[in-house]
């Protein structure tokens, strides 16, 4: 009786010995874990890193790189004359598939990102001259691949079918203030993939065979006002990528 009294003991003795280690070991995880923050000015390389090490305050880094500078995001302004980076551009998580200027020193981006520069933001967002993210916000749930600006309306194209919580397929006008969803609403049943506006019609490109309430391959002009596909149909034969 004794004998089976001892081995209980050591069998809870030892129990507890691995409990404490555990906890030893969840307590030192958690302190390091904490102790980990991620240095969104660290620079990066265009390439893959094989090998690192530290000697000092050195990083001595090598792979399959050629160029080693400040992130940037995914898109940034650039000088028309050196080409240099302008510094203080909030960072995109994503793709960039289309800016266009504000006029005002800032800029209109739509793609496939969440956050810019720290700021939740769906798919398009607008930059101020001054580098902070505009209260401008569409909310698009899906990609958006093409933009473009008149007078106070900011046209949006690609493969969302919401803006703004308002059913948009694919197309959307908003206003330039608070990407406020308009009335217009043509909608197509495919990627739209290019935009321009010309006079009082939105020309609009891409994968689509029907916009506008009408049958139109791949390339249509849309009332401005209306949304309704006028009668230009040029019935083009495959993807339309670009307008001008």
């Amino acid at each position: 009786m004794r004998q089976g009294t001892r081995e209980g003991s050591r069998r809870m003795s030892r129990a507890r010995g691995l409990a404490l280690l555990v906890a030893l070991a969840s307590l030192a995880w958690s302190a390091a874990a904490r102790g980990q923050t991620v240095r969104p000015d660290f620079y990066v390389t265009n390439g893959t890193v094989n090998a690192q090490a530290l000697s000092g305050t050195t990083l001595f880094v090598g792979g399959s790189f050629t160029h080693v500078g400040a992130p940037t995001g995914s898109g940034v302004p650039v000088d028309t004359m050196t080409g240099a980076a302008r510094a203080g551009f909030p960072a995109v998580n994503g793709q960039i598939h289309a800016a266009v200027s504000d006029g005002a020193g800032g800029w209109y981006v739509v793609g496939s990102f969440s956050d810019v520069g720290g700021v939740a933001r769906q798919n398009a967002a607008r930059v101020l001259a001054d580098g902070t993210v505009s209260p401008w916000n569409p909310s698009a749930n899906g990609i958006v691949r093409a933009l473009t600006v008149a007078g106070g309306t900011v046209y949006l194209g690609g493969e969302f079918t919401t803006v703004a919580g308002q059913p948009r397929e694919r197309l959307a006008a908003v206003d330039t203030a608070a990407g406020t969803p308009a009335a217009w609403n043509p909608g197509a049943n495919n990627v739209v993939r290019a935009l321009a506006v010309r006079g009082g019609s939105v020309l609009v490109g891409g994968q689509f065979t029907v916009t506008g309430g009408q049958a139109r391959n791949r390339l249509a002009a849309l009332d401005a006002a209306t949304g309704a596909a006028t009668s230009s149909n040029p019935n083009a034969n495959s993807t339309v990528f670009a307008l001008a």
